[in-house]
């Protein structure tokens, strides 16, 4: 298993940060991209085996182990988490450009979305020192979006932030909630951004704050994945950065009235049926019409008829 995902580190790497072969993926066609997701989806496979298998072992179903062993292990536990984070961002960005990415969108409380999230990072802001905080609105905050794309976007922002604040350091997120959108806000007293390199922060393969030596490496897809999801809400992304003070991400998405909101499901409905070759009906109901469906509903249901 240690061989297996040793070998597979080994391949991604020399692909991804390499500077020719980066220069090369710049220059690829959408046509071209394809075959780099159909093998990225044909990895997914091996190394959700593998990765059971070391879980397995970990756990000493197999059998017991020693500390040395445990600590290879988990060393190889840590770099197949980190394959498939690329593989996954690979797959995300060739769907978004194809324009085959998928939006589930529903009305959710953005408070929720955004204690998940802080939950999953409050033990790694912990290891390093670093105070992490929230502040949100009282009330819920329901905002039509797919939680799962959306919290994908904030464990982004929040782990760059983690990354690059050093110990004693802050990071804060922050919503507000405004009449006409809702804004996110990721905020840190980390290494900052240099000015000139702000406009390109978006771009694919980018990468920024990287110093010598070993450490975590990304595939620089992530804040262009993060931008695509946003726009795909018809949101804005932005940053403020100063280099050597902190940077904040800023990410606003429109609230939409109840009449796009049920447009939206409309829209999704037919999509789906047509994919499906399924029919798809829409029931309307003018006020007065579902006045008095109500009222018979309720005395036809009612425990006391």
């Amino acid at each position: 298993l240690c061989c297996i995902s040793l070998l597979l580190m080994c391949i991604l790497t020399s692909f991804f940060f390499n500077d020719t072969a980066t220069t090369e993926i710049y220059t690829l066609s959408l046509h071209d991209a394809l075959p780099i997701s159909t093998v990225s989806h044909e990895l997914r496979t091996p190394l959700s085996i593998t990765k059971e298998g070391l879980k397995l072992v970990l756990e000493e179903v197999t059998g017991s182990i020693n500390q040395q062993q445990k600590e290879l292990l988990e060393v190889a536990k840590s770099n197949i988490e980190r394959l498939s984070k690329i593989i996954n961002d690979i797959l995300d960005i060739s769907k978004i450009e194809a324009g085959t990415l998928p939006l589930h969108k529903t009305l959710l409380d953005l408070n929720h979305i955004i204690k998940q999230v802080f939950s999953k990072y409050k033990s790694m802001a912990q290891e390093k020192d670093i105070k992490f905080t929230f502040d949100l609105p009282e009330h819920a905050t329901e905002v039509y979006l797919d939680s799962d794309r959306i919290g994908q976007v904030l464990t982004n922002l929040v782990s760059n932030a983690l990354k690059f604040t050093k110990e004693n350091g802050c990071v804060e997120v922050r919503l507000e909630d405004k009449e006409q959108e809702v804004i996110c806000s990721v905020e840190d007293t980390g290494v900052g951004i240099a000015e000139l390199d702000l406009d390109k922060i978006f771009d694919k393969f980018q990468q920024f704050g990287k110093t010598p030596g070993p450490g975590e490496r990304g595939t620089g897809l992530g804040l262009s994945i993060a931008r695509k999801i946003i726009q795909m809400h018809k949101g804005r992304i932005w940053v403020k950065s100063e280099l050597g003070k902190g940077t904040t991400f800023s990410v606003s998405i429109p609230k939409y009235s109840p009449d796009k909101i049920l447009k939206s499901y409309i829209k999704v409905g037919v999509q789906d049926a047509e994919e499906r070759f399924s029919k798809f009906s829409v029931l309307t109901l003018s006020r007065s019409e579902e006045r008095r469906v109500g009222k018979e509903c309720r005395s036809r249901w009612s425990p006391y008829h």
